[in-house]
């Protein structure tokens, strides 16, 4: 099988700490993941190795996607317009800020794109990286706790907005979340971190309801699912 992701003993260091080691772990094409776990596990440290922005201590990463979009658990916003954050995302594409202006709508910004992007709330910068996520067709989008400043409204928008794009793409989601509702709605599989570890993983739904270690069966037992 032809994976978009594959890592082989990957062990990632902070100073003498050993953040991660996974030894096998793979991604399917057009397939969501959630990964899970508490504060420290790994999950941000894994996603941006995947998003190239972290270089691996030790083993390999495989990417078999030319591009990818990364969305990180505080987005950035520079002193431009709305529309000229996202359009600046844009590539190959002489239509760019009609492109944009589709995206934001699609996030319920279309009414900002002249506010200067600096200038939003959290949750509106938020969004903002949400519309350069679908304003792209990236056949691999890593995304960093996407929802946690957003409201209930919001994130069903959101959440909408994003499965709509990735059944449009075909691209392959691994995002990272403390939601259980997230995880059930948009994941095809679940890998639950520990420790730097990817402990256990499976269907969603098996691993939410039947997890198989004590580790995850701990862990999820304070979540109300």
């Amino acid at each position: 099988m032809a994976y978009i992701a594959e890592i082989s003993d990957l062990k990632k260091y902070y100073g003498n700490r050993l953040v991660l080691d996974i030894p096998r772990l793979t991604f399917a094409p057009a397939r969501r993941y959630a990964l899970i776990g508490t504060n420290g596990s790994g999950k941000t440290t894994l996603l941006r190795i995947l998003a190239g922005i972290l270089p691996p201590d030790e083993g390999e990463v495989i990417i078999n996607s030319p591009t990818s979009g990364y969305m990180p658990q505080k987005p950035y916003a520079f002193n431009y317009s709305v529309l000229k954050n996202v359009s600046m995302a844009v590539k190959n594409d002489p239509q760019k800020e009609k492109t944009a202006l589709a995206a934001l709508k699609k996030v319920g910004l279309e009414h900002m794109a002249a506010n200067r992007g600096n200038s939003l709330s959290g949750g509106e910068t938020q969004r903002m990286a949400f519309a350069r996520i679908l304003a792209q067709e990236n056949k691999l989008i890593l995304l960093d706790e996407p929802t946690a400043a957003a409201d209930i409204a919001a994130e069903k928008m959101l959440t909408a907005a994003l499965v709509e794009h990735l059944e449009n793409t075909g691209a392959t989601l691994i995002f990272s979340t403390h939601t259980p509702a997230l995880a059930l709605d948009l994941a095809d599989e679940i890998i639950f971190m520990e420790k730097g570890r990817a402990l256990e993983s499976g269907p969603a739904k098996d691993l939410m309801y039947s997890p198989k270690t004590a580790e995850a069966s701990q862990f999820l037992a304070h979540w109300r699912i």
